[in-house]
């Protein structure tokens, strides 16, 4: 049975810091993290890390596209590109 693990918390709590301290110990996993991308010390987007080291931006304050979240525009097309790469599970997979 697949089973998904959700990490939830507010901006700043450690769930990313979190992730980078376990994922290295999970021999068989596939999915994906997000981390904040800053400027200057502020915060100005988010990128996307996938299990297989694919790295793209989702959302960012000067990427102008339709979607906009707040303050940051996301790329949508960036998104769907990954979802192949971290969709499919095999037996024992985290």
């Amino acid at each position: 049975m697949q089973k998904n693990i959700l990490i939830t918390g507010q901006p700043r709590s450690g769930k990313s810091t979190l992730l980078a301290k376990v994922i290295p110990g999970i021999p068989k996993k596939v999915g994906f993290i997000t981390r904040e991308i800053l400027t200057n010390g502020e915060r100005t987007g988010f990128e996307i890390w996938t299990h297989l080291g694919t790295t793209v931006v989702l959302a960012d304050v000067n990427h102008a596209t339709p979607h906009k979240f707040s303050k940051y525009f996301v790329d949508v097309d960036a998104l769907d590109a990954l979802i192949p790469e971290v969709e499919k599970f095999s037996d024992g997979d985290v």
